[in-house]
């Protein structure tokens, strides 16, 4: 995917301009996992500020998860299911690294005897943009979505599965929460 990334901001003069195009970061496909790709492309504190010149923080983040009433915006790519003689050869401690490396902080929600399963303290805006997606959540309750299709995810243990043919592209907002 060759997307751009577009940042508006204000010049000293306070007027609206364009402060950053480039491409949308950290974005090429995972090494452990084929095909799959996240790239986050904003975050914000518990208070951001708005009218300033200053560029937000695109990079490095050290932690991809939100602090409470801060947020984080990603794009996320997610292959179709990989052919289990693939899956048999990837290491679940390169898949954790490397999450790791890409996503700091997010393979910490990771559940080691549940693949994909997660859960965060995030209230999760999401629009599927292209392909499918099932949405698994506790007691084998499940839901596909088609491209279009609006979640809203208020810090339920989950997993995403795509069992097309097709990649899957999701446009997250992570909103940090504090969890009752």
């Amino acid at each position: 995917m060759n997307a751009q990334s577009i940042v508006t901001g204000h010049d000293d003069q306070g007027c609206s301009c364009v402060i950053y195009v480039g491409p949308l970061l950290s974005n090429e496909p995972f090494t452990y996992q084929p095909g799959f790709s996240a790239a986050v492309f904003g975050q914000t504190g518990a208070e951001p500020i708005v009218g300033s010149n200053v560029r937000p923080r695109l990079l490095p983040i050290t932690n991809v998860l939100p602090v409470v009433a801060g947020t984080t915006a990603l794009m996320v790519t997610f292959p179709p299911v990989l052919a289990e003689e693939v899956r048999q050869n990837i290491a679940p401690e390169d898949i954790a690294s490397e999450l790791e490396e890409r996503l700091p902080g997010f393979s910490q929600v990771f559940e080691p005897d549940a693949p994909g399963f997660h859960r965060t303290d995030t209230i999760d805006y999401a629009v599927l943009i292209e392909g499918e997606l099932t949405l698994l959540l506790d007691n084998g309750e499940s839901t596909h979505l088609k491209a279009g299709d609006v979640i809203v995810q208020n810090g339920t243990r989950h997993a995403w599965l795509n069992t097309s043919s097709r990649p899957a592209r999701v446009m997250f907002v992570m909103v940090g929460a504090t969890r009752v």
